[in-house]
């Protein structure tokens, strides 16, 4: 597995060559948009502007808004 994954205790986390990054924070796609990660899970209480080699985003509850 790798990128963002539904786990089955109901929670998205991002995973590297099939193990959970807990160091990886920064946005990470999926088929439902792009998220803010913070320490290897959606980060759902973020607000406010996050950054990666495609721009600057306003993220609102966790999600990039466009």
């Amino acid at each position: 597995r790798n990128g963002l994954v539904f786990d089955a205790d109901g929670v998205w986390r991002y995973y590297a060559n099939d193990a959970v990054d807990y160091s990886y924070a920064g946005l990470a796609a999926n088929e439902y948009g792009w998220w803010k990660i913070t320490n290897g899970t959606v980060d759902f209480t973020y607000n406010g502007l996050a950054e990666n080699e495609y721009g600057v985003w306003n993220v609102v509850n966790g999600h990039v808004e466009v």
